[in-house]
């Protein structure tokens, strides 16, 4: 467990699942959910708020994955390489 248990400490956390992946042998058999699951059981015991992930615009069939997990689209990312 990677988020601090915050309830009751009057802050708000959030996490972010960034560059998860389930190889492509693997698919289709569970793997994403039972990891997001997790991810969010996690978040859920810890208190935090929310969990976001991150996804390229052209992934198309993640995207759907996501929302059959209840994932709901929110905005746009963002991102700058600090050294340009």
């Amino acid at each position: 467990n990677h988020c601090p248990d915050v309830r009751g400490m009057g802050v708000r956390v959030s996490v972010e699942s960034a560059d998860v992946a389930v190889h492509p042998a693997m698919q289709g058999q569970g793997v994403g959910k039972a990891m997001m699951e997790f991810a969010k059981e996690q978040c859920r015991k810890s208190g935090c708020y929310k969990l976001t992930l991150s996804s390229n615009l052209k992934r198309h069939s993640a995207h759907t994955f996501y929302q059959s997990l209840g994932f709901e689209q929110h905005g746009y990312s963002f991102v700058i390489d600090p050294g340009s």
